[in-house]
């Protein structure tokens, strides 16, 4: 088993031996490596930083390395820049959708809307201090329940941009495709501190004009 494990950093470490604990609820040593080397499940992780409902047109957004990217375009690289910053390894998109592109697509690779999405795509996993948590097992489980815990009970900020369902489609509700940040627009959003459905919509819209997170995804190989 060693001689498969390349320790590139001290979080593969720290991994490992927190699987080796018995920690978490993925129960193969061998799965929890692939999970950190991006080659096994769609890792989900929400951004430290916040911006408004406008934030695709807001220069320094979340980053400032992603300002002249318009779009979703720019959702997915504030994702791949975070990702980079955490030393995670693959492709990352934002679970975000607009009047032209659905979250469940996008995190495919695919810019669109209404794409088809395998049911038995996943499993959606989320590292924790605990250890790799399943946040569902497939998208079968995901757009009909939402996730099994909380993405993040302790977070100062709850809020997260998605004007997504739980099944990764457009609930038309998106500050202007979030180019918007003012009191004047609205956007469905998510909750870093609610499992089930409300993960991604909590049956509530935000002010433009406040502050939410963006959740991001390793993309779909």
């Amino acid at each position: 088993m060693l001689k498969k494990v390349t320790f590139r950093n001290s979080v593969f470490l720290i991994f490992l031996l927190i699987f080796s604990s018995g920690c978490s609820n993925i129960g193969f040593v061998d799965d929890a490596v692939r999970v950190v080397e991006g080659k096994f499940g769609i890792e989900v992780f929400v951004t430290g930083g916040s911006a408004t409902g406008g934030f695709l047109v807001t220069l320094g957004a979340f980053t400032a390395n992603c300002n002249g990217q318009t779009g979703v375009a720019k959702a997915d690289c504030i994702c791949q820049d975070e990702a980079n910053n955490r030393q995670f390894t693959g492709t990352y998109r934002a679970w975000l959708s607009t009047s032209g592109v659905d979250a469940i697509c996008n995190i495919q690779g695919r810019r669109e809307a209404a794409c088809s999405a395998k049911a038995s795509m996943g499993p959606f996993v989320m590292r924790t201090q605990n250890g790799m948590r399943i946040l569902a097992n497939d998208y079968s489980e995901l757009s009909s329940v939402g996730m099994r815990i909380p993405l993040d009970p302790l977070a100062s900020m709850a809020k997260i941009w998605t004007g997504s369902t739980a099944a990764g489609r457009t609930t038309t509700i998106n500050c202007s495709n979030w180019t918007n940040g003012t009191t004047g627009s609205q956007g469905t959003v998510g909750d870093k501190w609610k499992n089930g459905a409300a993960f991604t919509d909590t049956g509530a819209v935000l002010g433009c004009d406040q502050q939410g997170s963006l959740l991001c995804m390793r993309q779909v190989e």
